[in-house]
């Protein structure tokens, strides 16, 4: 416990010691010309040097053992010391090469902690194998040569130094990618958080001039990202934000660079009718829009989920299964097909008492009624999802499109299992009355048949001697002929 009062003391101090910088650099700057590429009153430095270590001693504040906490307080800080002196130097000596120990220390600090460093080790705070600590080789490599380079004064070595470092940075980066395609659900939404505000940040500095000073006010963004990545990354659906700010960014630049395409080549061959040819683009832009959309939709899907990203794609293969399949495999092929597009551990349905399931379903994650036409048919059980996916506004839309095929089929079912049961009736009433028929005919009508035959043999032998016991026999006998005859229209 007195470690981590120390650990939190110290991160509370290195964010007092930034703004302090910060605060500082605000007057000194006040006292500097305004430069011409930006309309703030503030550079980059100063946001990075104001955002990264207050974040940081929050995180540290909760998890004083995490390095990332410290990584953003460090890097913070050397951000606010480098824009500081390279200011304080500025104002005192005319320019900041008169400081460079400082400024260049200083802004190596920062490379190091948040160029490197940071993506390396985000969300969890350790490489993802040892051989990436030639990255951080790289970096230091580079950063003692751009050092040996000054200080021997061979200017020409400052150019591979900047480069080696530059190459490190690049590799961090692609280790997040790398975390990315192997991390399980929960590290993919740590690192979504930081992917959905690097767009802000990297839109207008790839735009450039005039417009990539707005990229500084984006840059808090990041840390408070990070930070609500590594404390409540459950607290939003931060796959939905990223597929929307994707599509959205998407439509925004391509409408823009049709409207733009469009408008030059209407203004092109329609020099004299300007308005037609804003009136061209405007249409051309309009009419791209739904089909670019529903393209774009289907990409982020892929993207962020896979070959089982596009739910019309899904849709697409359980047709094909269930033309190919009888109805009673066809629930089955529907449950496939929707635990890969969920990437669940399983799914189920329960139909009048049973359960089909495909995967492993031990707990339902989710419980969703099967509808067909007003009709409730059973119930679809959702299983929670695999360790390499995570729940996803695309889930949503997965189940949407799909579940009117799984009820359809569970539907199918239905009628399957009801028409084995009438036949199964059918049959067994079919047997019963052959039973009884055959019982009738053999203990009923077999039994008169043989009893009149005795009694034509005993009239026959009684007609010389006792002719009239033979009237009788025969009158009995015709009696009991009259009973057969309705026997035999009873079993007709």
């Amino acid at each position: 416990m007195r470690r981590a009062g120390l650990a939190r003391g110290v991160a509370i101090g290195m964010a007092t010691l930034a703004v302090v910088f910060e605060l500082t650099d605000i007057w000194v700057t006040a006292q500097l010309p305004q430069p011409s590429w930006t309309p703030l009153p503030f550079a980059p430095e100063d946001m990075a040097g104001t955002a990264f270590p207050v974040f940081g001693a929050i995180l540290v504040h909760s998890r004083p053992r995490l390095v990332i906490g410290w990584l953003l307080c460090a890097g913070g800080l050397s951000a606010a010391a480098n824009i500081l002196s390279a200011n304080l130097f500025h104002l005192v000596y005319g320019h900041p090469a008169a400081g460079w120990p400082v400024v260049n220390l200083s802004w190596h600090v920062l490379q190091l902690t948040l160029g490197v460093l940071l993506p390396l080790l985000y969300p969890v705070g350790r490489l993802l194998s040892r051989r990436w600590r030639g990255v951080i080789v790289l970096a230091v490599l580079g950063m003692a040569l751009d050092w040996g380079a000054v200080l021997s004064g061979q200017k020409t070595f400052r150019e591979p130094a900047h480069l080696m470092v530059s190459a490190a940075m690049a590799l961090a980066f692609v280790s997040l990618v790398v975390r990315f395609r192997r991390g399980d659900a929960v590290e993919r939404r740590q690192l979504l958080w930081l992917l959905v505000t690097l767009p802000g940040l990297l839109i207008p500095w790839m735009l450039g001039d005039p417009v990539w000073w707005v990229a500084t006010l984006f840059i808090p963004l990041i840390p408070a990202a990070i930070a609500v990545a590594v404390l409540r990354y459950r607290l939003f659906g931060i796959d939905t934000l990223i597929t929307r700010a994707l599509i959205g960014t998407g439509l925004a630049i391509v409408t823009t660079g049709v409207y733009v395409a469009v408008s030059a080549a209407s203004s092109l061959f329609l020099a004299e009718v300007d308005r037609v040819a804003g009136i061209a683009a405007a249409v051309f832009a309009g009419a791209a829009f739904q089909p670019m959309r529903r393209g774009m939709q289907r990409g982020v899907d892929r993207l962020l989920y896979g070959s089982t990203g596009v739910p019309a794609a899904l849709a697409g293969r359980l047709r094909h299964r269930l033309q190919h399949a009888d109805p009673v495999h066809g629930l089955l092929a529907t449950l496939d097909v929707l635990r890969e597009g969920l990437s669940v551990t399983g799914v189920a349905v329960e139909l009048d008492g049973t359960t089909t399931t495909s995967g492993s379903l031990d707990a339902p994650a989710r419980v969703i009624p099967l509808v067909w036409h007003g009709e409730p048919v059973g119930l679809l059980l959702v299983g929670p999802t695999d360790r390499r996916r995570f729940a996803a506004a695309h889930d949503e839309r997965v189940i949407a499109t799909l579940t009117p095929y799984i009820a359809d089929a569970a539907h199918a079912v239905r009628l399957t299992a009801a028409l084995q049961r009438s036949r199964e009736r059918i049959l067994t009433a079919r047997e019963e009355e052959r039973r009884r028929l055959r019982r009738d005919l053999h203990d009923g009508l077999g039994q008169s048949l043989t009893g009149m035959a005795m009694s034509i043999n005993t009239a026959r032998l009684a007609m010389r001697n006792a002719p009239e016991r033979a009237e009788r026999l025969l009158a009995d006998l015709r009696a009991g002929m009259d009973a057969v005859s309705g026997d035999i229209r009873q079993l007709v």
